[in-house]
């Protein structure tokens, strides 16, 4: 059925090409405008391609990809190395990261644990803060993206808590001092414009296809992030990031290796090659 929406669509359209960003509900669209002779062009954020992405790869002219390793399972005639776009507001702001102001609930040398909940997957990380709140309350102020379905409205000394993290999203990371997130690639691209000290605790291989997982061990392996893997308990959690905390060299070293991969212009390579269609 999506297959024969998306030709109907396609065909009213006519567009001079499709641009898939890969998942399950690409592969009925272009596969529709392959049939329609309409160019594809692909592509994989993460760091290994995903099945949706290896389908589309048979019917895509060009498929941009994150990085240049890790992607034996495409056609490597086809591969252009794109990184992965970052909203330009986002960018310009990161380029100015120093400037930026000091968030308004945060003290003159407060410490910052920003966590970034909020996706459907976010459950176990929202737990974790919440049930050591207190503990880590003792060393930092805590700003917590939670999610809009999992507000619980708490109210407790050194935190705050939203459901998302907004136009404020480059001030807060500007500042921040250790944020803890999952390893979605979205989330990786724009970590690494503010060249943030990360605790990673990535959707583990029950949930999904491992792509978190591996593109958490690619940042591990490359002295870019500490990682957490599986099922994480307290103690592990709290360990590890009041170690961080404490250890402002590593931070900085963490911070650093991260910054380094930040792709400012990948945006531009996309546009670049779509234009050329």
């Amino acid at each position: 059925l999506a297959f024969f929406q998306a030709l109907r669509i396609l065909s009213k359209r006519r567009p001079d090409v499709l641009f898939s960003k890969g998942g399950f509900v690409s592969v009925p669209p272009v596969l529709a405008a392959y049939a329609l002779r309409i160019v594809v062009v692909s592509h994989e954020s993460d760091t290994t391609a995903g099945l949706a992405t290896r389908i589309n790869a048979r019917f895509s002219r060009t498929i941009c990809v994150s990085h240049d390793l890790g992607f034996g399972s495409l056609p490597a005639s086809k591969l252009f190395v794109s990184g992965n776009p970052v909203r330009r507001a986002l960018v310009e702001q990161a380029k100015n990261k120093d400037s930026l102001p000091r968030p308004a609930f945060l003290h003159e040398g407060e410490p910052l644990v920003v966590v970034l909940g909020g996706s459907s997957g976010s459950e176990q990380i929202n737990t974790l803060v919440r049930r050591n709140l207190q503990v880590i309350a003792k060393k930092a102020f805590i700003y917590h993206q939670c999610g809009q379905e999992d507000r619980q409205a708490l109210v407790s000394e050194r935190y705050q808590e939203v459901a998302f993290i907004k136009d404020e999203l480059a001030q807060v990371l500007s500042h921040a001092t250790v944020v803890v997130s999952r390893a979605g690639a979205g989330s990786l691209a724009e970590l690494a414009l503010f060249g943030c000290a990360c605790l990673l605790i990535p959707l583990s291989t029950s949930t999904s296809r491992g792509d978190q997982v591996e593109n958490a061990q690619r940042l591990a392996n490359a002295g870019a992030a500490r990682v957490l893997l599986g099922d994480v308990d307290d103690r592990s959690f709290t360990e590890a990031l009041i170690d961080l905390l404490d250890d402002e060299e590593a931070r900085r070293e963490l911070g650093t290796a991260l910054g380094a991969g930040a792709d400012w212009e990948s945006a531009k390579r996309i546009a670049h090659v779509l234009m050329q269609i």
